[in-house]
């Protein structure tokens, strides 16, 4: 924000009058607003997602919306992102769901285009991406609600709090066919999770993130054994 500042030459005796008090609370009351103008154009944005602060939110890019940098907001919710400058998309990556969108120079061209994202090959709601000086900024609320979360909004605070909540475990089984087996898991939501190998004891370990409290079971099949 740009503040002008207007100086005038001083009568004989106003800054008598000034030092008596009688210009001061004009005065003051000019820099108490600058004050608070200035602090008001610069008020930082808060997004705290799953009660982890996430830096750099901004609502100066699309007008009505929030936007993150994307590196930070896939890293809070437990994901993955990538971008492609030469098609010009990013790429959300979440419990093996995928959130397409095209990434813009402006704020202007990314509002512009409504069908700017797609999850998993099918549309979805919200606006598009934007390179800032090599920086990629995505929507907050899209983002978040293409994944299962929610976003409440503190206009008062300037605060954008994110909620994933906790996934059940609704049903697990083998599935053998001839040659493999499949083992099927079910939940009532997304979580992201992770997979490690362990050669040496030949076991596979998944790690889910954000899920409930889960019993434990034995499984068998053909190539599984508990």
């Amino acid at each position: 924000m740009d503040v002008d500042f207007w100086v005038y030459p001083l009568r004989r005796g106003e800054g008598e009058k000034g030092r008596r008090g009688e210009n001061a609370p004009s005065l003051c009351l000019l820099f108490v607003l600058l004050f608070i103008a200035l602090n008001a154009g610069h008020a930082q944005q808060r997004l705290t997602i799953n009660g982890r602060d996430v830096a750099g939110m901004t609502t100066t890019l699309v007008s009505g919306s929030s936007y993150a940098p994307a590196l930070a907001l896939a890293e809070a919710i437990g994901g993955r992102m990538s971008y492609d400058p030469a098609l010009g998309l990013a790429t959300f990556d979440y419990a093996a769901h995928l959130l397409t969108m095209r990434v813009y120079a402006t704020g202007a061209e990314a509002r512009a285009d409504t069908q700017a994202l797609q999850l998993d090959g099918q549309p979805f709601a919200g606006t598009g991406a934007v390179n800032v000086e090599g920086s990629l900024y995505v929507p907050v609320k899209a983002v978040v609600a293409a994944f299962g979360g929610g976003v409440e909004y503190n206009t008062q605070e300037g605060q954008a709090v994110v909620v994933f909540p906790r996934a059940t475990l609704r049903s697990a089984r083998v599935d053998s066919v001839p040659g493999y087996d499949r083992f099927v898991l079910e939940f009532d939501g997304l979580t992201p999770y992770q997979l490690y190998f362990n050669q040496p004891a030949n076991t596979l370990q998944v790690r889910f993130e954000r899920l409930g409290p889960v019993q434990a079971q034995g499984f068998s099949g053909q190539f599984i054994s508990n």
